[in-house]
This record gives C-alpha cells, structure tokens and sequence, in this order.
C-alpha cells in the first residue's frame, strides 16, 4: 500500500526539510503508521532550540513557527536526534546502492534500450558501498577524526538492516543524495558559496543533513526529484519495491 505525503512549501522554512528527514528516518508503510510525525517534531524541536542558541536575539523577533514545536519536551532530544542520524546514514548507504539503477531507469525511459551496458548486481553495489565506507574510515583515522561507520559493515546485515527497510524512501533518499553530491561538486568548482555547516569528506567540503533543516531550497529540490525518480520505480532493474511513500508539494 502506497502512502502520499504533503511536504509545505511554504510556512516555517525547517518544515519542509524537517518532514523528508523523518520520512527518511521513519517510511510509513500504512497510513495508520505515523511514527515519523514524532522523528519531525524531534527534528522541528532541535531546530529552534539549535536557532536560540546560535542567536538569543532570535526569539524576540517576530517568526514563521508551528506552535507545537515550541511545545515539544527538549528533554532528552539529543539522543533522539542521535538515532535519527543513525537510520539517515543508512538512507545515505542504501541510496549509493540504488543509484546505478534509477540511472538505467532513466536512460531506458530515454529510449536508449540497444546499448551493452553491464548492470551490477545488488550484491555488487552493497559490496562496493561497504568498500567505500572502509576507505573513508581510514581517510579520517588519517585526519586525526574518530567516527563511527554510518552503518553495518558485514552483507546481510546490510540487506537486512540498510537496505530493504529503505525501499519505501529509496526513490527520496537518491534525491537528497544527488542534492548533496550536486553541493559538493559546486563547492568544489568555487560556484556555490560554503555554508558554514559544511564539512569535509574524502571527496571535499559538502553540505550535511542539517542543511536540508536550515535551507528550505536544498528539501524542495530534494522533493521534486524525488517526484522524478518515484516516477522510475516500475522500471528499476533487479530492485523491486512493494510499497512506496510519495511525496507531493502542497
């Protein structure tokens, strides 16, 4: 059964980033499952204690604020948000899995059928992501950085745990990941100015997950591709998803 979700696009601006990243955290695979109605109001929550903190001055200026958000119990929340971070690291694992084959979704929906292009496996892909994630975690042991692996590093616990809990957000968690590399490549090339969030990785600065919270622009753009690549799914090579969240602006 299939779920569609309204994400705002306009209200508050950590709305609508605040909702793909619990959507991300928590795919609802009915419409009674709303446990990710609570992962946003945590991340909502987060937002306007983090903007209080960063700038007292804030909150004597008049806002754009959801009431319960202000509401909602900051005790706590930090281990909350810690878990959040934990299920987007594996939304971000199973997204570099499934690229190549919303690529070749794509490229057939292009009407490019006749080419002998190799498609890689499942197996191959998760392979491959694990591979990554051992080099990245020497590249930051050499910077002096200790961070835990943003996800299981043995095969079937990745399928089991990373990728097949991902299937319902896989076509929104290939578009956040695009949106970020798109960051990294602009950040690269000197065209896009450095948010001060940004951090560095192997492959040089990017922009992070919180700035799909602080930046309304990056979750929109996120969002409209994701309303793309939902459009791919039917024609995924070797990935088959039984039910999918769908994403409109409203």
């Amino acid at each position: 059964m299939n779920s569609t979700i309204i994400i705002p696009d306009s209200g508050p601006g950590y709305l609508p980033g605040a909702r793909i990243l619990a959507l991300l955290a928590h795919p609802p695979r009915a419409s009674s499952d709303k446990k990710w109605r609570q992962a946003e109001l945590q991340l909502c929550r987060s937002v306007l204690l983090a903007r209080q903190q960063i700038d007292p001055a804030w909150a004597q200026v008049e806002q754009s604020v959801v009431p319960e958000h202000l509401i909602y119990p900051s005790l706590g929340i930090e281990q909350k948000l810690e878990k959040l971070r934990v299920l987007h690291g594996h939304r971000m694992a199973a997204a570099h899995v499934a690229i190549p084959f919303f690529q070749e979704a794509l490229r057939r929906g292009g009407g490019d059928s006749k080419t002998k292009r190799r498609i890689p496996t499942i197996d191959s892909r998760i392979q491959m992501t694990i591979d990554q994630e051992a080099d990245r975690q020497d590249w930051l042991k050499l910077q002096n950085i200790s961070l835990k692996a943003r996800f299981p590093w043995d095969d079937h616990n990745f399928e089991q745990r990373v990728f097949r809990p991902s299937l319902p957000v896989l076509h929104l968690a290939v578009a956040v990941a695009v949106v970020i590399d798109r960051s990294q490549k602009a950040l690269r090339t000197g065209s896009s100015e450095e948010p001060t969030s940004a951090s560095s990785d192997m492959a040089g600065p990017q922009i992070s997950i919180a700035d799909f919270l602080l930046d309304p622009a990056y979750a929109l753009t996120a969002v409209r591709l994701a309303e793309e690549y939902e459009r791919l799914i039917p024609d995924l090579p070797k990935v088959r998803i039984p039910c999918v969240v769908q994403l409109r602006l409203g």
